[in-house]
């Protein structure tokens, strides 16, 4: 998007908030969209506007992270009480958000999805400011649950205890 087009679509967000006209596009987080850079936002919410493939690697990883970690936990909260002590003791699956440090592109990605899009509201009351990297452990996690389960992990189903401890023990 060129910057005559950001200033565009600036103007109109700004018109359309002003005047209070009702549609269905949210004229403040366009404005975010933009301001913040998050242009792949715009195909997530619009998809009528993609004219190109989505290959917006960044956001997939991070999406494919926060499944993951979503599985986990729910994974994990589903476990009698022995199996979440023992395996608790060795790791505990939380997510923890992005290093902003050294994981800056992948951080700001799931602040935006989750706080700004309202995706993900299971994550949206917590911490994302991760305190060291987090991603190369997140992608070791992935490939792993790949081996495991044949599945992405978007179609993975809850995991055993076994399967967990596995997972995350040897992670």
């Amino acid at each position: 998007m060129t910057p005559a087009q950001r200033l565009t679509v600036l103007m109109l967000s700004d018109l359309l908030d002003g005047l209070k006209i009702q549609t269905e596009l949210n004229p403040r987080l366009i404005r975010k969209m933009i301001e913040q850079g998050h242009l792949w936002a715009l195909d997530w919410e619009m998809p009528f506007l993609r004219s190109h493939d989505d290959t917006h690697s960044v956001v997939n990883e991070v999406v494919e992270v926060i499944e993951l970690y979503a599985l986990l936990e729910a994974s994990f909260s589903a476990l009698p009480k022995h199996d979440k002590d023992e395996i608790g003791r060795l790791a505990k699956p939380v997510f923890v958000g992005f290093c902003p440090a050294t994981e800056a592109q992948h951080h700001e990605v799931a602040r935006f999805l989750i706080l700004d899009m309202g995706r993900f509201p299971a994550f949206h009351d917590r911490p994302l400011d991760a305190p060291k990297p987090t991603l190369q452990r997140a992608r070791t996690l992935l490939h792993k649950l790949q081996r495991l389960s044949g599945e992405p992990v978007a179609s993975a189903k809850r995991l055993t205890a076994g399967e967990l401890r596995e997972l995350l023990i040897t992670g």
